[in-house]
């Protein structure tokens, strides 16, 4: 019986502390991920929120003055960070409570128009209140649109001719709303928006317009869309961009270059416009559980991306501080570029 019990807590032991791998080699298993040279960035943490965590984290915008604003899914809130990284509480959805089994009572992600206020997609556990949300300058947060009760909305993006993009992460749908009146539309629906991977992952994800297309992480795909938009503003037959890949969010820089974000994997990567990969950051940097991200100015005009970290939420073996991680995408030089301060303008 003693050897028994001992033979028990050893097998328990190496569970315990193997269980980073295994659970890493499970991740690897379901989602799709490039075989990419490490290219570390030079990395700075903006902000820490200590304060909220563990919380998920889910998505980031940054504001002309360089603040930066924040959603937690798991809490229905959305944060403002200044760029000397001050934190408050900005809006509050009621989307909750937040249950994990089915993934429902969330705010997802976020958009903001020129005029600064922030569009929201929310999957509330109440039918009524799903769906798109505004938030004004002033944190004063309302319905704008409501959204069908199958529509898992996640990924949103601000076009061209009036139009708000909203991902359809349950079905192989993208959706439009008004934004003069708040009229939502199917706008595409397409066997590449299908979920072809794994079943616990979502299917089209993230959003982003770029040089007049609409783009789209499929995250069980392991695919990143690009869909061409017409004139009108119809969509055009959607075209891979990129393959082999399980994005979450992604961000363009304005010569081409996409940044990718894995979430549990804690990698961030790089896609140049030539079709070459590079990991830019790792947890070791502070890529703990990278969930969006966004490219803004330093002070020296110089590029930056902003990398929105939950922690490590979805995989409690990794477990880190949620934080906004600044990369330094063009550094002075590889001596001091770690010390310097890539804020906004």
């Amino acid at each position: 019986m003693k050897r028994a019990t001992l033979a028990t807590l050893g097998a328990l032991l190496v569970v315990v502390l193997s269980a980073p791998i295994w659970i890493e080699a499970l991740l690897r298993a379901l989602v799709f991920v490039p075989d990419a040279p490490l290219d570390p960035a030079p990395a700075r943490i903006v902000a820490e929120f200590p304060e909220a965590n563990p919380e998920l984290f889910e998505s980031i915008v940054l504001d002309r003055d360089g603040s930066f604003y924040v959603s937690l899914l798991t809490r229905g809130e959305v944060w403002r960070v200044t760029p000397e990284g001050d934190r408050a509480l900005f809006a509050t959805i009621p989307a909750g409570p937040f249950r994990m089994r089915d993934f429902d009572g969330y705010v997802g992600a976020l958009a903001l128009d020129a005029e600064g206020d922030l569009f929201v997609t929310v999957g509330a556990r109440d039918r009524e209140r799903r769906g798109v949300w505004r938030v004004s300058r002033d944190g004063d947060a309302s319905l704008f649109a409501g959204l069908a009760t199958d529509v898992w909305p996640n990924g949103i993006a601000i076009g061209p001719q009036g139009g708000i993009f909203v991902a359809d992460s349950a079905a192989p749908r993208i959706w439009r709303v008004d934004r003069a009146r708040g009229d939502v539309t199917l706008w595409l629906e397409h066997p590449l928006l299908e979920r072809t991977g794994s079943r616990w992952l979502p299917g089209v994800n993230g959003l982003q317009v770029f040089q007049g297309d609409l783009y789209a992480s499929n995250t069980s795909a392991g695919t990143i869309l690009r869909i061409p938009i017409r004139p009108g503003g119809d969509p055009d037959a959607p075209r891979v961009h990129a393959r082999g890949v399980s994005a979450d969010d992604f961000a363009f820089r304005d010569n081409g270059e996409l940044f990718l974000t894995t979430h549990p994997l804690n990698r961030v990567l790089r896609l140049s416009p030539g079709g070459a990969w590079s990991v830019l950051a790792t947890a070791d940097q502070g890529a703990m559980g990278p969930t969006s991200a966004v490219v803004g100015r330093g002070r020296d005009g110089r590029d930056v991306l902003y990398v929105l970290n939950d922690g490590g939420f979805m995989v409690p073996t990794h477990r880190g501080t949620p934080n906004i991680l600044a990369l330094a995408l063009d550094p002075v030089d590889a001596g001091n570029s770690r010390d310097r301060d890539p804020r906004q303008r």
